[in-house]
């Protein structure tokens, strides 16, 4: 919990009553490796900080995985339409390693802008962040070749190379392994 603590702190200092209000309303969550956090069908009521491990998001189509994110310690985990929509999602929450995560409830997190204005700040810089992230992705997936998104991919996500299975990574930047193989060597 005191690294969640510290990580929002580091975006605006949280004040003691806010501070309290986390620490009161965070539910510890421990997940095994291949297990889920969310299946399709649901509708995501909870937002995870990913204390330690990793988790990647993925939809099938025609019975085939489609991954579209992945996320590691530090992070933010929530099925986006989903979170927003207030619908059923289409997307898995699968923990690609044993992964222990702080939940809040949909309630808890609508509870805490209500009262605490000052978290406002917070939930806009992790949005602006994330959206920035997906603008530079979107970006590079539409346009450039494997060795290019390889490339994009080692400068902003380096750290999950050794730990994500080479074809989620393939399939993550849409090319086949054998692209990801050719990238690998060629970069």
């Amino acid at each position: 919990m005191e690294s969640l603590i510290q990580f929002l702190n580091r975006i605006y200092p949280l004040s003691d009553p806010l501070r309290q209000c986390l620490i009161d309303r965070h539910k510890m969550i421990t997940v095994k490796k291949g297990d889920f956090l969310q299946y399709p069908g649901e509708q995501s009521a909870r937002m995870y900080f990913i204390q330690s491990g990793l988790v990647k998001g993925y939809y099938l189509k025609d019975g085939k995985e489609i991954c579209t994110w992945f996320q590691n310690e530090g992070t933010a985990v929530v099925s986006i339409s989903s979170w927003y929509r207030r619908t059923p999602t289409d997307e898995y929450i699968k923990a690609l390693e044993d992964t222990e995560v702080i939940a809040y409830h949909r309630d808890d997190i609508d509870y805490i802008y209500e009262n605490f204005p000052e978290f406002n700040r917070h939930g806009r810089v992790l949005t602006e962040h994330y959206h920035l992230l997906i603008w530079e992705w979107f970006k590079v997936v539409r346009g450039t070749k494997a060795l290019e998104r390889y490339s994009f991919f080692l400068n902003h996500f380096g750290e999950w190379v050794k730990r994500v299975p080479a074809k989620d990574i393939a399939d993550f930047l849409g090319v086949s392994q054998w692209h990801l193989s050719y990238s690998k060597r060629h970069l």
